[in-house]
């Protein structure tokens, strides 16, 4: 049952909010995140622990009280429930192990990653800039291929640290904490494929540097929703 006629049962939430209490949340592990409209702040504790209730698994419910910021592209959160935000989350047989409050993850576009990692060939080598904490980086080293993960988050570089033993893939992935400005010259370095984040800040950069899939090379583009949870999953730009 959709979170709206949940609230609605409860008939905690006056007739005339209801159309503003969001339909879906994300669930990433244990951890809960939605995105409450001012108008119902007053409600938002019943909204919190009627996920609980139709979720026994959630350990934390978190309210976004701000859209992605920073170069770490996290959002601001309020503890309506529980506490802790480091979490462990699976995903197509693999894991993640990362504190939502300090790292970027979406879990909308997990299909996406496993569609990008079911072109990823044994021995080929892979460049995942912007990596955060491995979810297009784990999938393509259990592949086999040879992946170099690049990310300028100290926090993210320490959880896909982490993260790589614990899906049991050191000898397949090498990771740069270093600026985005280093990629374009990284593009020539013979990779076989490229996964990059497309988002509007910087996809048209990365764009110029694009091969045409001649000469073996091969560059794969994703887009990146930047919305709330109550969005759907992000598109493809270019593969």
């Amino acid at each position: 049952m959709m979170l709206r006629n949940k609230i609605k049962d409860t008939d905690a939430v006056p007739e005339m909010l209801l159309h503003l209490v969001p339909n879906r949340f994300e669930v990433i592990g244990d951890v809960a995140i939605i995105a409450i409209p001012h108008q119902l702040q007053a409600y938002r504790h019943v909204i919190a622990k009627t996920i609980t209730a139709q979720r026994k698994n959630i350990k934390t419910v978190l309210n976004k009280v701000t859209m992605l910021e920073g170069e770490a592209r996290v959002g601001g959160y309020e503890t309506l429930y529980g506490g802790e935000t480091i979490t462990l989350h699976r995903e197509y047989g693999h894991l993640y192990r990362l504190d939502v409050r300090t790292v970027f993850f979406n879990t909308h576009l997990s299909y996406e990653r496993f569609r990008v990692a079911s072109k990823v060939r044994h021995d080929e080598h892979v460049l995942v800039p912007f990596c955060g904490v491995g979810p297009f980086v784990i999938p393509a080293a259990v592949r086999g291929a040879m992946v170099t993960a690049v990310d300028n988050n100290p926090m993210a570089c320490k959880w896909l640290a982490g993260n790589v033993r614990l899906n049991q893939v050191e000898k397949f992935i090498s990771t740069i904490l270093g600026d985005a400005q280093c990629i374009p010259r990284m593009l020539n370095a013979g990779f076989d494929k490229t996964i990059i984040p497309y988002t509007i800040r910087n996809g048209p950069v990365f764009m110029g540097y694009c091969g045409d899939g001649k000469g073996g090379r091969h560059y794969t583009f994703l887009y990146l929703q930047e919305a709330a949870p109550d969005s759907g999953p992000g598109g493809r730009v270019r593969t």
